[in-house]
């Protein structure tokens, strides 16, 4: 049998994946793409592999969508779209594409990405910092999580966009950073990862309950760097309910 036999290549995840409890881990996440081929077969250019303890997940792009379901067995397969990193002065940019700019030690690093799943869109954005955090740095984060947090605040069914958007925009204003934050507060999300309702100055239209929505605001200084939160909830008719588990504390990697 050769190296990309399935029969083989279940046993190394079956292995593997005993190996969880007894290390005390929840999950094991493997991206380096010769690891990923050794335990499912998949030679496509861009897949990640997740081990749970009760079920298999593998993440890819449209390009190899019908190469993973050939390969890849037992697993769920969750398809991305384009991811943001930005560290550096380039994360003052909201919507960075990435260039040549080395990471640096003191960087703060903007990560927003997200998923499909039977074709419907999840997005997410956290905001971390390489090594210790500087004051102003997080002075700058502890503002844009106090507006994330009003925003997520004031989401429930019946409310407007424009609402939503300004609970955030008034915590950053108070902190004299308002024409720091350039783009809208949220978007709805499901089916294309920008959708109706908009969650920005001006849309006064009324969330109805069960509308999956983002809450995203963020602060971008030129030469400085950029922080942007962002958590996907699903309205309620007496609030919300968060999908997005990662924690929103100031990581220093």
């Amino acid at each position: 049998m050769g190296a990309d036999d399935p029969n083989r290549q279940r046993a190394r995840r079956h292995a593997l994946r005993a190996h969880l409890a007894q290390a005390d881990l929840a999950a094991l996440l493997v991206t380096r793409l010769a690891n990923v081929r050794y335990l499912t077969g998949f030679s496509g250019g861009y897949g990640a592999l997740l081990l749970l303890h009760d079920r298999t997940m593998f993440f890819t792009d449209r390009r190899y969508e019908r190469h993973a379901a050939a390969r890849v067995e037992e697993a769920e397969l969750v398809l991305a779209f384009d991811s943001i990193v930005a560290f550096g002065e380039q994360a003052a940019e909201p919507h960075h594409r990435p260039g040549d700019r080395p990471l640096r030690r003191g960087d703060l690093i903007k990560l927003d990405f997200g998923a499909r799943v039977d074709g419907y869109c999840s997005d997410m954005t956290r905001t971390v910092v390489l090594g210790p955090a500087s004051e102003r740095q997080r002075e700058v984060y502890e503002v844009v999580r106090r507006a994330q947090a009003a925003g997520l605040a004031a989401l429930r069914a019946g409310v407007s966009g424009a609402a939503v958007d300004r609970a955030c925009r008034e915590v950053i204003g108070r902190a004299g950073l308002g024409d720091a934050f350039s783009h809208p507060s949220g978007h709805g999300i499901g089916l294309e990862i920008r959708e109706a309702p908009r969650v920005r100055v001006g849309a006064n239209g009324r969330i109805s309950p069960g509308t999956p929505v983002t809450v995203e605001p963020g602060v971008y200084l030129p030469g400085f760097g950029g922080v942007r939160i962002e958590d996907l909830a699903v309205v309620r008719p007496g609030g919300h309910d968060v999908l997005t588990t990662a924690t929103k504390e100031l990581l220093e990697l």
